[in-house]
């Protein structure tokens, strides 16, 4: 898969691997990557709304695969700044040829904090006709939670304002939805966002796969929950997952800097500095 460059303002995604601070609510700087696939021949637009509880802004489009035309338009869901819809001109894609995406993104944060990719849809009439009616089928991603919880104080005093969270991955929607990856890690310092795409040395780095051999995830069911703590250290998460639903897969690559200037009171982020703790 291969993106051309085209720094610009605009989009998207990811605060649900952002994490919480305990004493404000700053913004914190958050790349992602996503990609799925065409499910028509010949599609000129492809759509997808992120649903957030936080505002998501200072959105910019980092670069896409040669089949996305010029940059994304953003259309907020009325007067609510959490609620995105993000709208791409396609190169009359195929069916099964991917669409990919980089963003980057300042997301305030929140307690608990909820995001999903929701409505991931392509049309073969092209955006300037404001199509809605999904020419083939519609995809949806798990919903991701990050919850922050107080913990009793420790013995040693040291360690006394070192906080635990919880990443639930759920099902939001009314079918069954298979989780095939979701892989964790933690790592010195932030990559560049343009090396979230086809890197090799993405596969070296500490993951903890979470969902190894893949997870089924039911709308009626709990949660699956993942435990993280924080370690103290700077650095940057990471986190990578793929999703099936509706026969339709979506994937993506989040990175969360932990050093990025938007997080100002670096001495409430002890339970920003190793969410993903491998």
């Amino acid at each position: 898969m291969r993106l051309s460059l085209s720094i610009e303002r605009l989009l998207l995604v990811a605060g649900a691997f952002a994490s919480l601070a305990l004493a404000c609510q700053p913004a914190i700087q958050v790349e992602a990557l996503v990609t799925t696939k065409s499910c028509v021949d010949n599609a000129q637009t492809m759509k997808m709304e992120l649903l957030s509880n936080t505002p998501v802004h200072n959105f910019f489009f980092v670069a896409g695969t040669p089949n996305v035309l010029g940059l994304p338009a953003i259309q907020p869901n009325g007067n609510n700044t959490a609620d995105t819809f993000v709208i791409f001109d396609l190169a009359n894609v195929k069916a099964n040829d991917e669409v990919s995406a980089i963003f980057k993104c300042a997301v305030d944060v929140h307690n608990p904090m909820d995001v999903q990719i929701a409505n991931v849809t392509f049309y073969k009439d092209p955006s300037n006709l404001n199509p809605t009616v999904p020419d083939c089928t519609v995809a949806q991603t798990p919903k991701f939670q990050i919850l922050w919880q107080s913990t009793p104080p420790p013995v040693s005093a040291e360690k006394s304002d070192r906080p635990s969270f919880t990443l639930n991955v759920s099902d939001a929607n009314p079918l069954p939805m298979s989780l095939v990856q979701l892989d964790l890690a933690h790592i010195p310092a932030a990559l560049d966002p343009l090396s979230l795409n086809d890197n090799p040395a993405l596969d070296a780095l500490p993951w903890q796969h979470v969902a190894a051999g893949g997870a089924v995830l039911d709308p009626a069911s709990p949660p699956l929950s993942v435990p993280l703590q924080d370690d103290g250290t700077n650095g940057a998460v990471l986190c990578r997952w793929a999703s099936i639903y509706d026969g339709i897969e979506v994937s993506g690559i989040v990175q969360v800097d932990l050093n990025a200037p938007l997080a100002t009171k670096l001495s409430t982020w002890g339970g920003v500095k190793s969410l993903f703790r491998d």
